[in-house]
């Protein structure tokens, strides 16, 4: 958090410096600012490194470094920043400045490597997916490895976190009896347990999906007379949102508030 807090204060002290510059730019003109400017810049961060500087540390490489930065952005940019806070005033001139963001993005990937694409692009369709086989030796699929719903209402999330306590009842209650954990037969009970709830719900879901984003006009009058029936019949209304919230079906004990 300590970087963020101080990307943050530098934009607010880059926000607050033009506004307060603007005037004696005006007065003196970009380059006598800018000088004065690096005067008290000079001292005042002199001061402080030789209070509090690790001079140790400091390599050739890292002065060669700093020195060409402070030329380029104290001398150059400081001076084309100041001139153009001084022709089209602090606001204009602060909102062309923010173009350093992307060029600094760019900059960056094209000279400091970072945030290289590796490898080639995928794209991954929203349709549903369900895995042929939940278990094998040793081995059982939860989340987004088990089933690939739209995210809807957070149902996907709803599966994954049913699955995740089914698999630890299931393995809970094969270990105190003794069981191999991961043997076919033990984990056959997790995938027995969470297929038929995993494939009616997605189904379910994905029917929606499509009848809600369909445009046909019969489609929009069949779903639009549905709504208003589920919203004029309580127990209907109670069983969707119980539905929503993951709170119907077979729930394993630790989505009951209950321990292992």
């Amino acid at each position: 958090m300590l970087g963020e807090a101080s990307a943050l204060l530098a934009s607010l002290s880059w926000t607050v410096g033009p506004l307060i510059a603007t005037p004696a730019i005006k007065e003196i003109g970009s380059v006598a600012f800018s000088r004065s400017r690096m005067v008290v810049f000079v001292v005042l961060l002199g001061t402080a490194s030789a209070l509090f500087a690790d001079w140790s540390r400091l390599t050739w490489d890292a002065t060669f470094w700093a020195v060409l930065s402070g030329v380029i952005g104290l001398s150059l940019g400081d001076v084309a920043l100041f001139q153009c806070y001084k022709m089209i005033g602090p606001r204009l001139g602060s909102l062309i400045y923010m173009s350093a963001a992307p060029f600094t993005i760019v900059l960056g990937w094209a000279f400091l490597g970072e945030a290289r694409v590796e490898g080639p692009v995928f794209s991954y369709p929203l349709s549903l997916q369900l895995a042929e086989r939940l278990t094998a030796p040793r081995l059982a699929l939860l989340g987004d490895a088990a089933h690939g719903v739209h995210p809807i209402a957070g149902q996907g999330l709803n599966l994954g976190l049913k699955g995740v306590a089914a698999l630890a009842e299931v393995l809970t209650d094969a270990a105190r009896l003794g069981e191999d954990i991961g043997s076919e037969v033990v984990l056959e009970r997790y995938a027995r347990w969470r297929r038929f709830d995993t494939a009616v719900l997605s189904a379910g879901m994905d029917a929606f999906v499509h009848l809600f984003s369909n445009d046909n006009p019969l489609l929009r009058l069949v779903r639009g007379a549905g709504m208003s029936v589920v919203n004029r019949i309580p127990p209907a209304r109670r069983m969707f949102m119980q539905q929503a919230g993951g709170a119907l079906g077979d729930l394993p004990r630790l989505l009951r508030g209950e321990a292992l």
